[in-house]
């Protein structure tokens, strides 16, 4: 039992030794003009220069954990809405930063209104 016991303190303090150094971000997805969470939707995520698509919890958040502390930009997309760009977001070691992305539904296309045509007399 005992070697059991220290094998499993090992691999723990491995775990928070790897995760030592990093930081988590957590961005809570939302409708700009509802305020409403954006819950199992579907985003893309361009964060390191890889684009990601992922899915939002039932909170309306994705989390991205393991991020070196650096300075970063993030590129959001979502079906119906406008992009997001984020500039100048910093993730600090061993901290959770947490950042909004609120997005604005994309103008309908409108129909094209044609002046009536007169009739001739």
């Amino acid at each position: 039992m005992k070697p059991i016991i220290t094998l499993l303190l090992l691999m723990g303090s491995f775990y928070s030794f790897s995760q030592v150094g990093t930081g988590t971000l957590w961005l809570t997805v939302k409708d700009y003009d509802s305020d409403t969470l954006l819950k199992f939707t579907t985003i893309s995520i361009n964060l390191k220069n890889e684009v990601n698509t992922v899915v939002t919890d039932s909170l309306g958040i994705y989390r991205v954990k393991g991020l070196t502390p650096n300075t970063y930009t993030i590129k959001a997309s979502c079906d119906g809405y406008e992009n997001i760009t984020i500039k100048g977001l910093y993730i600090s070691a061993g901290k959770i930063t947490l950042q909004d992305l609120s997005f604005s539904e994309k103008p309908k296309d409108e129909p094209i209104k044609r002046p009536k045509k007169k009739k001739r007399n």
